[in-house]
């Protein structure tokens, strides 16, 4: 009864193009585990970039006493950053700033000396920087000047709030 079917499924077209069909099958398997290997490794490289950045990067924090420990703070809350790398200088101590590749400068406390620690860091030449100066915007305008400063400089950027600041902090851990 079921033998005519048997007979036709056997005829050489349906051999040939069961063939070719499970060669494409096998072709699409191993290019689908290669691509998926390529991708794992390539977000492996960059969550281990990542990881060694965190673990390893000095965080300074240009502030006077009364914002360094909020600031400080927002870092330690997202925990991405250990307590150890994150240093706390007020704004006579620029010169502490050797070494440093991550700079979060309090607007309000170093208006005054925002071309020395630009500066400053124009000096560091041994290794990469970021410098994120954090204004909220209930402590004052930036004046124009000093916006044109942080704008012409490489790895700077001017935040006005906590999430910006963690965000951009977590960004230039990544691209510096």
């Amino acid at each position: 009864m079921l033998d005519w079917l048997v007979d036709f499924f056997q005829h050489d077209t349906f051999v040939v193009l069961g063939g070719i069909s499970c060669i494409i099958l096998i072709f699409s398997v191993l290019l689908a585990i290669c691509n998926q290997w390529v991708y794992s490794r390539n977000i492996l490289l960059v969550l281990f970039r990542l990881g060694r950045a965190l673990a390893r990067r000095k965080v300074v924090i240009v502030a006077n006493a009364e914002c360094s420990p909020d600031i400080k703070n927002v870092l330690l809350d997202s925990d991405f950053f250990a307590e150890k790398n994150i240093t706390k200088i007020s704004r006579w101590d620029i010169e502490n700033l050797k070494g440093a590749t991550l700079i979060i400068a309090h607007y309000k406390t170093v208006a005054d000396d925002l071309p020395e620690i630009i500066g400053a860091l124009k000096s560091n030449t041994d290794k990469r920087y970021a410098l994120i100066v954090y204004a909220p915007t209930d402590q004052g305008r930036v004046s124009d000047e000093h916006m044109t400063l942080i704008n012409q400089k490489r790895n700077t950027t001017l935040v006005n709030m906590r999430g910006r600041l963690l965000s951009d902090a977590f960004v230039y851990m990544m691209t510096t």
